[in-house]
């Protein structure tokens, strides 16, 4: 029997049982290893009807054309699909916000058959089967069903779209079907972000189980042609090159814990994270040794400019005539005249360098500036550049604890004026740092947005205590109304000046 025989026998033998461990497949077929592996990586890799199990099993998903991926994969020994256990099935349109959903449906005409940028984001549990063993189906399925939710709602605050539920874990997709050019940013915030709440997620799961719940990340980008979009939200790709496979075996690759990248994702986000370089590793199927990094944090640089910046500046010559009428604002500002200054030109002209220049002149007075920035993935994030500069006039760290970052809300707020308790826990909620002992009042969203806007709007045409500080928001342009509430008349009455 030759290989593609064994390959027919095996993908059938998956349709009608559904998995089958690796030592099986040894004994049954007489196969050694480098065999084993081309029959993974034929169902898999290139027919993608079957999915990896923790390196010791192969799982059945279905064809690409018509499959529904359920949970009956990941299931224990002896346990039947979700349906047979009175269990729901999973598939990306029941995750996916609504306003999300319909901006992909809408759109799909226009986006089937477009060649996308990709990046692939690939996430499971550790030691899957063995939970589930220990714990049963229902209590496993209660535990990854609160950790689907969390995957899911991460994965669409940067826009991505979960492709693929694979048992303990996803696919999910940056930059296609909604296209992003920071498709890779996005990905990795992503990524960072879950990490940290899936490990709350996890001493949860210690406490009330006792047993370990651990997640493993893996990235990769490239291109990939897409394909049909169902109802459902399940889109078929065509994956050029290893776009998909290897953000998969980044996945087997690394740690409980940790964030793998390939070359290609490095590359896209270096200067905007934290990387550690493993070194290359050889990959099955891959001619080359791949670049590997692990994402250990996320720097200090928003902005392209920000990562130009740490390359180093050239000189700044010609533009005496726009720092001059900078520089009349704030004069106007000093006197009590507020100002708010627009800087608009085409794309790289110089408006970043030319706002930077100018407040570095600032801090060398001692002027006090505040920078909050409209980067593109932070769209579905309210009042995103208003949060940073705000958290910044409070002098709040991101590696602050809660409680530290309320005492010094707190403590600015009062000793302005004693009113402002009442507002506290408003401010606390704004910043991501809510008071449990000390809730906001129930309101509505309009009552909610009108106190805070209040609150804001008091802040800003406060009279400076010392001197005239100056804000600066990057990319206004960029950001969503929400993002905008100082922009409407009232924002001048301040003794400040504000560049957007």
């Amino acid at each position: 029997m030759n290989l593609l025989e064994i390959v027919t026998k095996v993908r059938a033998f998956l349709e009608e049982n559904g998995r089958i461990s690796y030592r099986m497949l040894r004994r049954q077929f007489d196969l050694d290893d480098e065999a084993l592996e081309d029959i993974k990586d034929e169902l898999i890799e290139v027919q993608q009807v079957a999915a990896d199990e923790g390196g010791k099993v192969l799982v059945w998903l279905g064809s690409p054309d018509t499959r529904a991926v359920t949970d009956s994969r990941r299931m224990p020994e002896g346990v039947g699909a979700p349906e047979a256990a009175g269990m729901p099935e999973r598939n990306a349109a029941s995750y996916t916000p609504a306003h999300l959903a319909d901006r992909i449906l809408s759109s799909r005409s226009a986006i089937e058959g477009e060649r996308k940028q990709v990046t692939v984001l690939f996430a499971d549990v550790t030691s899957s089967m063995e939970i589930a063993e220990q714990l049963g189906a229902e209590t496993w399925h209660g535990i990854l069903d609160e950790f689907f939710k969390i995957l899911a709602e991460r994965v669409h605050r940067y826009e991505g779209t979960v492709n693929q539920y694979t048992g303990d874990g996803i696919m999910a997709l940056f930059g296609a079907p909604i296209s992003h050019e920071d498709h890779a940013q996005r990905a990795c915030y992503a990524a960072f972000e879950l990490r940290e709440l899936l490990a709350e997620h996890a001493r949860e799961v210690k406490r009330q189980h006792g047993v370990n719940f651990s997640t493993r990340f893996g990235l990769n980008s490239g291109d990939v042609v897409v394909g049909k979009i169902g109802d459902d939200l399940r889109m078929d790709y065509t994956a050029q090159g290893h776009t998909v496979g290897l953000a998969s075996r980044m996945q087997d690759l690394a740690s409980p814990n940790t964030i793998y990248l390939a070359g290609p994702t490095a590359q896209l986000v270096h200067g905007y994270f934290d990387l550690l370089d493993l070194g290359t590793f050889p990959i099955k199927g891959v001619a080359e040794p791949v670049p590997v990094s692990e994402l250990r944090g996320v720097s200090k640089s928003r902005t392209r400019f920000d990562v130009s910046r740490l390359r180093g500046l050239t000189n700044f010559v010609g533009r005496n005539s726009d720092m001059d009428m900078l520089e009349a604002a704030l004069a106007q500002a000093q006197v009590g005249n507020g100002q708010v200054v627009g800087v608009v030109a085409d794309a790289g002209t110089g408006k970043s360098r030319l706002c930077f220049e100018f407040l570095e002149r600032c801090r060398a007075r001692g002027t006090r500036t505040f920078q909050g920035n409209c980067v593109a993935h932070g769209r579905n994030i309210s009042l995103l550049p208003i949060l940073q500069v705000f958290r910044e006039y409070y002098g709040v760290d991101a590696h602050d604890a809660d409680r530290l970052a309320r005492e010094k809300i707190a403590g600015r707020m009062l000793l302005f004026d004693e009113s402002y308790r009442a507002v506290l826990p408003l401010l606390f909620e704004l910043l991501c740092v809510p008071d449990p002992d000390n809730p906001v009042p129930t309101m509505s969203a309009e009552e909610r947005q009108r106190s805070l806007f209040g609150v804001l709007r008091g802040l800003v045409q406060r009279p400076p205590v010392d001197d005239t500080p100056v804000t600066l928001i990057e990319d206004l342009t960029g950001s969503t109304p929400p993002a905008r509430p100082g922009s409407k008349s009232g924002s001048t009455r301040s003794p400040a000046v504000r560049i957007c």
